[in-house]
């Protein structure tokens, strides 16, 4: 709500050591309602999420993740907390925002060409393991077989062969990730694959404004879809 606040961030680890930060932040009165009353408290992040909705209309959707920074940096190992976290509470706001009843999740990993998670009965208890999923993707080797494997293109004719069954039985299918990653060629399967999936959209993230031309933005366009 509206008002002055004092703010103190905390942060621990596992060896003792400890920091803090505080500031002052003033927020105007606006139209929308307050997220909380006085006096209680949340978490933040992907904790705070409780499930799907199960008390309205029926709303199943199948959702792609890709495990991938939300931009290109010279050198890393793994995904970082930052971009870990802007991941997973973007899918949880997304299925809490579209009210979804069901939700078929999968995440893949474009640059080694794997799917890591897959699941077709989402929870919050599914939310830890995908977390724990992505937290292993590997970005510093690439191994010998991902070089001598299928391509950027082959691999996306891979996930969208496996989301045929699902998105058959949903009323949306939503494609999540960085707008500037999985670079490839559009193939003639692939286009066959995307015209046959419904509702089909592309939520890009991106920390600068920009519309994503890449891969999967171009799968999305062949499907009729929103990017």
């Amino acid at each position: 709500g509206a008002g002055s606040y004092r703010i103190r961030v905390y942060a621990g680890d596992s060896r003792n050591k400890e920091c803090y930060k505080d500031w002052n932040v003033r927020v105007a009165a606006n139209k929308l309602a307050a997220r909380l009353e006085p006096n209680q408290i949340t978490a933040v992040g992907e904790e705070r999420w409780r499930g799907l909705n199960k008390t309205g209309p029926p709303n199943r959707l199948t959702v792609i993740l890709e495990a991938a920074p939300l931009g290109p940096r010279r050198s890393m190992v793994r995904l970082s907390s930052y971009d870990r976290s802007v991941l997973l509470t973007s899918l949880t706001t997304l299925l809490e925002q579209t009210k979804t009843t069901e939700a078929t999740v999968l995440a893949v990993d474009p640059r080694n060409r794997k799917i890591v998670y897959q699941t077709s009965n989402f929870t919050p208890r599914e939310l830890g393991r995908m977390a724990r999923a992505i937290a292993g993707i590997n970005l510093g080797v690439v191994s010998l077989e991902t070089l001598k494997g299928p391509s950027a293109s082959a691999f996306m004719e891979t996930v969208l062969t496996q989301v045929q069954d699902p998105a058959a039985k949903s009323d949306a299918v939503v494609f999540l990730g960085p707008i500037w990653s999985w670079q490839g060629k559009m193939t003639p399967k692939m286009r066959e694959l995307a015209q046959g999936l419904p509702n089909t959209h592309f939520l890009g993230l991106t920390r600068f404004p920009g519309m994503p031309d890449n891969l999967v933005a171009q799968v999305v366009k062949a499907a009729n879809g929103s990017v």
